[in-house]
């Protein structure tokens, strides 16, 4: 694997303003026109912004969903369809665990016992499946 090549664990540091499709291009080893198929097919998970003068530009959060897709596509041998029910499966269960996360934060600083709050928070993870019932057994010894 090329050192530059992104994965779902990391992004290159792209600064503020964004990257020209182009430079994604470069990062993941593709070709422009696939970047933009890819942009036109996954807009459910990608956010791409546009200049005034309407260029696209990609935040390090697009190239790493862009990294995740060539990965779903080129190496796990997910369809088109596949691969776009799997980020989006992703991205609801990264937008529940940000609430449940939240919601956590809120009842601790509320004074709740840590304690009950990490059991809590465990079982609904488990429910959401991002994490196995064994923390919940671990936080209840």
């Amino acid at each position: 694997m090329k050192t530059n090549q992104v994965t779902s664990t990391s992004a290159p540091l792209i600064s503020k303003e964004g990257i020209d499709v182009g430079e994604v291009s470069t990062i993941l080893n593709v070709p422009r026109s696939t970047i933009l198929f890819w942009e036109k097919e996954f807009s459910s998970v990608l956010n791409v912004k546009r200049t005034e003068g309407k260029h696209r530009r990609f935040t390090s959060k697009d190239v790493e969903v862009l990294g995740d897709i060539k990965r779903l596509l080129n190496e796990e041998k997910y369809t088109i369809a596949g691969a776009k029910r799997r980020l989006e499966i992703t991205k609801q269960q990264s937008k529940s665990f940000e609430q449940i996360l939240t919601e956590a934060m809120g009842k601790v600083q509320q004074g709740m016992n840590i304690s009950d709050v990490a059991k809590k928070m465990a079982r609904e993870l488990v429910v959401l499946g991002l994490v196995s019932s064994a923390w919940v057994w671990y936080l209840s010894c």
